[in-house]
């Protein structure tokens, strides 16, 4: 357990970067696990301030609620990638929908709140008045080790993650399926799709935009 809580503090620190999306072709039945685009609500100090335990709260509800950045435009190359797929599939919060939707070009989507992000309560920690960037670091390793602020724990969004990678691995049977999803959870689908036998063929990291390719092994 400490080896698998060192290696998920670590992919938290990962998320800050933003690599491009990974270079590969989806052949048929593949799975694409696709982080949304840039959302409208920034988190940087700069630009969202310093905000306490509350006020990160109150940010991470605004983020879940808006949609991307009105100059948001997916790669050309996550575009093509996605163009092959049989099914597209969506988290039900705003960003990943509108994320699909670009994605989609007029094709059908199919949005689904089993998808949705993992939750960030904040800890309670008084006098503490950082960016959001930092809130968004600490309540994740906060999480990991057991808060949940009366959200969902990590034991029961494990199980959620579990049952996403057996509904896409039902729809890859059918084709590749494309997951229009979230940088942290998309992380928990992936480790259950290994479980699973599934391989990461193309690894783009967790940046926006980024997407990873899974395979039966």
């Amino acid at each position: 357990m400490a080896s698998t809580d060192r290696s998920s503090a670590a992919a938290v620190l990962a998320m800050a970067e933003k690599p491009p999306a990974a270079r590969a072709v989806a052949a048929p039945g593949d799975i694409l696990l696709i982080r949304h685009g840039r959302p409208a609500v920034a988190r940087s100090s700069r630009v969202a301030g310093k905000v306490s335990w509350r006020g990160f709260d109150e940010w991470w509800r605004r983020y879940s609620e808006s949609g991307l950045a009105g100059d948001a435009v997916p790669p050309d190359e996550l575009q093509a990638l996605v163009a092959g797929a049989a099914h597209l599939v969506s988290s039900s919060l705003p960003r990943a929908v509108e994320t699909a939707h670009l994605l989609a070009e007029g094709r059908p989507v199919s949005v689904d709140a089993l998808f949705v992000e993992a939750p960030l309560p904040a800890p309670h920690i008084p006098l503490l008045v950082v960016s959001p960037s930092f809130w968004w670091v600490l309540a994740r390793l906060c999480w990991l080790c057991g808060f949940s602020g009366g959200l969902e724990s990590r034991a029961h969004a494990q199980a959620r993650a579990e049952q996403a990678a057996r509904r896409l691995a039902l729809l890859a049977e059918e084709g590749t399926v494309a997951l229009c999803g979230h940088g942290w959870f998309n992380r928990m689908i992936a480790r259950a799709l290994r479980h699973e036998g599934w391989a990461c063929r193309a690894d783009g990291g967790d940046g926006y935009w980024s997407v990873r390719r899974y395979s039966r092994s």
